[in-house]
């Protein structure tokens, strides 16, 4: 809404430029802002003089220049400060039932398969037997541990049984996936449940990671020839930098950076979002293709539909009966920098993980080693 006030000066909106006129002859400038009936003035300690002359005439045009930038500048902090609260009323009244729906095509926005991605349903069926019509402005530490308990003991399955732990353990985790979007996306300020300690979170009593290499095995793919070239390259290359076969397709030229004689990658991983950077260590560098100036990615067209058949195939030629896929070289490499003496946090970081709780699951791998390989001695004596 526009208009004039007394003063002749322009209206906009609920606040509008006015003047008070003063006993020497001048006029104070002051912005009237009117809100739910109350006026407030907000004087400006700018001064119009009597136009008495052609230089007073050109100091007040100067003058309401910036009375009016003032003005603009406030009327830009109002609308913001309206659309804040407009937002944040529409997240308080977001039905958590509905971003699960939002986090769903969200998800298949992003290319994921709906196999994976239709036990968002279930859990939101879930969520709707728990705290039916809730509000994403509830979810908090008590709503969380509530939820546990009603997965726990308020849910079972067709045959009257109740949940097992890697079920919880399994709806749990995909309600704090969509949090933490939630999070991304503003709607929420801070997922609760990362702040949950591990005796906190349910477990899976079946919980295990894929297979992955140990160094001899390693060593044993590497000195065995591969029918394609570029996958034993691929393949490599990650159990040297810990990289999702994702984040490998995405990997350009421009991602690299030198320093003296060490090189870098920075990368955002696809499945996080996080950028993480990684050191090339030479094993790593002596995997990588020529680099050509009119490729803008490092290993270009990959075709990862019959990757893991072809690595798996490779690693029977090379003596080895583990099933082995792309995702085992994240698993190799993560293990592989535990066993020879890198400390946890540098590999969860160098992982782009967003807990040590994720890199603990390696450690546990090399301290069973140790352990199986100081009971060696039992089957000596």
């Amino acid at each position: 809404m526009k208009g004039k006030d007394k003063g002749g000066l322009l209206l906009h909106g609920s606040m509008t430029l006015r003047t008070k006129p003063l006993a020497d002859g001048r006029k104070s400038l002051y912005i009237d802002h009117v809100l739910n009936g109350k006026h407030t003035k907000k004087f400006l300690s700018l001064y119009l003089l009597p136009e008495e002359t052609g230089k007073a005439k050109k100091l007040n045009a100067s003058t309401m220049r910036e009375a009016k930038n003032i003005l603009k500048e406030r009327q830009a902090d109002l609308l913001k400060s309206q659309l804040d609260e407009e937002n944040a009323e529409k997240t308080n009244n977001t039905l958590i039932s509905s971003w699960m729906d939002t986090y769903y095509n969200y998800l298949i926005g992003k290319g994921a398969k709906e196999d994976n991605t239709k036990h968002i349903f279930i859990v939101k069926s879930h969520l709707e037997k728990y705290r039916p019509g809730s509000t994403l402005s509830v979810i908090d530490r008590p709503f969380i541990l509530g939820f546990i308990d009603f997965l726990r003991n308020d849910c079972r399955k067709k045959d009257n049984e109740p949940f097992s732990k890697k079920t919880i353990f399994n709806i749990v985790g995909i309600f704090s996936s969509s949090l933490n979007y939630a999070v991304r996306e503003g709607r929420i300020p801070s997922n609760p449940y990362l702040t949950f300690e591990q005796s906190e979170r349910p477990s899976s009593a079946n919980e295990h990671i894929r297979e992955y290499l140990t160094i001899d095995e390693l060593k044993k793919m590497i000195s065995t020839p591969c029918k394609d070239e570029r996958v034993r390259r691929i393949f490599l290359f990650s159990c040297f930098t810990g990289l999702r076969i994702s984040d490998v397709k995405n990997l350009r030229w421009r991602d690299f950076s030198y320093d003296t004689d060490i090189t870098r990658i920075g990368i955002k991983m696809y499945k996080t979002q996080k950028v993480v950077y990684i050191p090339l260590s030479a094993q790593a560098k002596k995997w990588l293709p020529e680099y050509d100036e009119n490729e803008e990615f490092v290993f270009s067209r990959i075709d990862s539909t019959n990757l893991n058949n072809k690595i798996s195939q490779w690693a029977k030629a090379a003596g080895i009966s583990k099933h082995i896929t792309h995702h085992c070289a994240r698993h190799t490499f993560a293990t592989m920098m535990l066993t020879l003496g890198a400390d946890i946090y540098t590999v969860s970081k160098l992982l782009g993980h967003a807990s040590l709780r994720h890199t603990q699951r390696y450690a546990q791998i090399v301290d069973k080693q140790k352990d199986d390989a100081v009971n060696l001695a039992d089957t000596v004596f």
